[in-house]
């Protein structure tokens, strides 16, 4: 079959972790982004379809080109470890020694990556997004010994029975746990996400195992109307529920679709990116400052909670912050009232984005760069 494979680099993909990222960063930073627009949904699918793709395409790639089972297992998870544990653990240490109280007496969940867990019945505003990492970090332990294990012409079916479980196990927390209690339980628990995963692997076996068939099925037109057409009925739904007092996700239909549309919907855009990308999807994908974001969102997603959230008090470092710029530059007295929004959230995103670059300059790239230096030239894959 293949002997040999290169995964070339694909810049569309970058520009595309820019935007799942500012759909997270709206959610967070502006209420009516979560409550009826379900952005953080919609960007946090996207990047777990992006990962569910990646991971995918490296493991059917050390398939192809019969990779030792020993080799195979310690050439991803020594990628996976140097990708997230520098950033993850550091942020940790930062937050055990600012005094963070659920760090510090929750310490176990956050390093053994089971925080979804504690999180699910204790939310917490500056750490909530901490759940989506552990997720990841339970779904590498498995999902690599499954494709490993699966026969490479049945790997569409694995991907069809991990969406499958997914979407069963999201109805029938709907039904077990009541509402409200049943949404946090079925988002962040690791079945909740199988779909966006399989979705991935689905598309990474079409790439390089059917590369016609994928050219065909993501360059086709009738699929993108008819996966708007299902995500924007999911949305209108969620609003429509949303508005008459039951919570946007709050209904057996959303319960279970809302996910699977988005992750559907961000599969298509995965196989897009490897097409001719046309003038819009080159100015919305390709765009300098959408690269650089893109290169940068495993910090940007770190950070960007730490410093903003729209449930945090006044009195929050950063909040303060703010306070003390905005009566320097406006001479404004108050110390409650949100004079300036738009000012505000754009000193929050540039302070973000600053500390984001200086993570990836300072420990992020040097991690992967010596990574780089020792992979095997086969294995070449951007993530």
């Amino acid at each position: 079959m293949h002997k040999h494979l290169t995964l070339r680099h694909i810049p569309a993909l970058t520009g595309l972790r820019a935007w799942a990222f500012g759909l997270v960063l709206l959610d967070h930073w502006v209420p009516i982004f979560h409550h009826v627009l379900m952005a953080g949904n919609g960007g946090v699918s996207l990047f777990l379809v992006l990962s569910g793709f990646l991971i995918s395409r490296l493991l059917i790639e050390s398939k192809l080109t019969n990779t030792s089972f020993n080799d195979y297992l310690l050439h991803f998870y020594r990628r996976r470890a140097q990708r997230i544990f520098p950033l993850y653990f550091l942020t940790l240490l930062i937050l055990l020694l600012a005094g963070n109280d659920v760090v510090r007496q929750k310490w176990v969940y956050f390093f053994t990556f089971t925080a979804n867990y504690y999180l699910i019945n204790n939310p917490n505003s500056l750490l909530d997004h901490f759940w989506s990492l552990s997720a990841e970090e339970q779904l590498y332990i498995f999902i690599p010994l499954l494709i490993w294990l699966c026969p490479l012409n049945r790997l569409p079916v694995l991907a069809l029975l991990l969406i499958s479980c997914s979407c069963v196990f999201r109805g029938a927390a709907y039904y077990w746990k009541g509402e409200p209690s049943w949404w946090p339980f079925s988002y962040e628990s690791v079945l909740g996400c199988l779909d966006c995963y399989g979705i991935g692997l689905l598309v990474a076996y079409l790439q390089l195992i059917k590369p016609q068939w994928a050219s065909q099925f993501f360059s086709s037109a009738l699929v993108l109307r008819t996966l708007l057409i299902l995500w924007l009925t999911v949305l209108l739904l969620g609003i429509y529920w949303e508005v008459h007092g039951f919570g946007a996700y709050c209904n057996p239909v959303t319960a279970v679709s809302v996910r699977l549309a988005v992750a559907l919907f961000g599969g298509y855009l995965i196989g897009y990116c490897h097409q001719s990308l046309g003038r819009w999807g080159g100015y919305l994908l390709l765009n300098p400052v959408f690269q650089y974001l893109g290169s940068i969102s495993y910090g940007l997603y770190i950070v960007h909670n730490l410093i903003y959230n729209a449930h945090m008090p006044v009195t929050y470092p950063t909040r303060y912050a703010w306070r003390e710029i905005e009566q320097l530059l406006f001479s404004s007295n108050s110390t409650t009232t949100i004079q300036h929004p738009t000012l505000e959230l754009t000193f929050y995103f540039l302070l973000t984005v600053c500390l984001a670059s200086i993570s990836w300059y300072a420990l992020e790239k040097p991690f992967l760069n010596r990574y780089t230096r020792k992979r095997k030239p086969s294995l070449i894959l951007s993530s």
